[in-house]
């Protein structure tokens, strides 16, 4: 049998591709007509970002349907990317200054001004009991940074540098539960996680949005001793529940009926706009079945 390690072990792996999902695409330049749009995938933006485009959320919402023992405890990894911009800066001769660039040279390599991001995981973890009699509310920050790096070798001796920065983040995660009516003992577990990250100046254009946006936004579900129920194959007494769940930004998304995937021991789910692209990827990576006992359970959403 997988031990409970091995099943969040495995779910990591998937969590792993879904973060750096659209990162960065074939043929892999910066130059590419595809790479000059990126971070498509579970973008939460901060809320200032919606006079610009009111379609990018700031929140997204995960409902799904669970059972577990009343003494079980769900432990939620939210994570995400952190964008880290890069910035080239060419060396001023005598001067000692740095001027940006698009790129420099340095030891016969170009180094250019480029989008990084950097991991972020943040854990919550509650007893179902607390989530039933009213839930709870994490707020976190994510202090901002700002590095740089000398560019050496060859003539001049310092030939530019590249200045990293990043923008502080602030959000919450709100964790609820429901009991579910009838004999069966089942409840409804809602994870939302929200960006609440202010913006120090006017937001013109997307760009000026992701240094302060939570990227490939994706939260990985652990409850040791529960099992999750599919939302698109139910058991017959929980269709109408696994129909009221509220999916926003998360897959499944409420407003289409994506393809079903069995109750086994990691109910998969995604950024509701790559479940096409890496659905059949994340089903090939699922674990052994549960048997008729309540087995360990993970869900990444």
């Amino acid at each position: 049998m997988t031990t409970p390690h091995a099943f969040l072990d495995h779910a990591r792996q998937v969590a792993d591709a879904i973060l750096y999902e659209g990162y960065l695409l074939y043929p892999y330049r910066g130059s590419a007509q595809k790479n000059q749009s990126r971070f498509q995938f579970g973008v939460l933006m901060p809320p200032a970002y919606r006079t610009v485009d009111n379609c990018e959320p700031s929140a997204s919402q995960t409902e799904c349907l669970l059972e577990c023992p009343g003494d079980a405890e769900v432990t939620v990894f939210a994570r995400f990317l952190h964008l880290q911009r890069r910035i080239a800066q060419v060396a001023e001769g005598s001067s000692g200054g740095f001027r940006t660039v698009p790129s420099v040279t340095a030891a016969g390599s170009e180094v250019t001004t480029w989008d990084e991001a950097a991991e972020r995981e943040l854990r919550v973890r509650a007893r179902i009991a607390t989530l039933l009699s009213g839930g709870v509310d994490t707020t976190f920050e994510v202090p901002g940074s700002e590095s740089t790096e000398l560019l050496t070798g060859g003539q001049p001796a310092i030939a530019g540098r590249l200045v990293r920065r990043q923008a502080p983040l602030a959000g919450v995660i709100r964790l609820g539960a429901q009991r579910l009516p009838g004999p069966y003992g089942g409840l409804r577990l809602r994870v939302r996680i929200e960006n609440h990250t202010s913006a120090d100046g006017p937001l013109l254009q997307r760009e000026d949005g992701l240094p302060l946006a939570l990227i490939a936004t994706h939260a990985l579900i652990h409850v040791p001793g529960g099992r999750f129920l599919s939302l698109t194959e139910p058991p017959e007494w929980a269709a109408p529940h696994a129909a009221a769940c509220v999916n926003t930004a998360t897959w499944p998304p409420s407003s289409t009926k994506p393809m079903a995937i069995p109750a086994t021991g990691a109910l998969i789910g995604t950024p509701a706009s790559i479940n096409a692209i890496v659905l059949p990827q994340i089903l090939a990576c699922e674990v052994e079945p549960f048997d008729s006992r309540i087995s360990d359970t993970t869900r990444i959403a």
